[in-house]
């Protein structure tokens, strides 16, 4: 198994939505939910990965992140992505790694409405970069 076939996929509910930057909200409840939501993270990244990941350097991979709404309303991307930044900090907390490396290659919107989530899932880049 080569470095590029090597991936987690990692399943966490959406994320707050005091999370958002368009939110107005008190900086200590946006604080709180990033803090849970961070926890959350990394409680999932732990069940999500058991020894897939361990022993291996997760600081430079591609990252797809997919989020699955229950309904169809158009949400802006980048709101999305700001509003995982407490989920990537924990998922890296728990990889023992910096998300600095990490490469955002793309973010899927699905419909689920039974069941809506976001899914990460990362992939290691090898080492020599191809």
């Amino acid at each position: 198994m080569t470095d590029k076939d090597k991936a987690i996929k990692i399943r966490l509910p959406l994320p707050p939505r005091d999370l958002s930057p368009n939110a107005r909200v008190h900086w200590g409840r946006r604080h709180r939910h990033s803090k849970a939501y961070r926890a959350i993270a990394r409680l999932a990244a732990m069940e999500g990965t058991m020894d897939t990941a361990l022993g291996l350097d997760w600081s430079r991979s591609e990252v797809t992140t997919i989020f699955y709404h229950r309904d169809k309303r158009k949400r802006d991307q980048d709101n999305l992505i700001a509003m995982m930044k407490s989920a990537y900090d924990g998922i890296a907390d728990f990889l023992g790694v910096d998300d600095v490396g990490w490469m955002h290659v793309r973010i899927e919107r699905r419909l689920d409405p039974k069941d809506p989530r976001v899914e990460v899932v990362l992939t290691k880049v090898p080492e020599d970069g191809r």
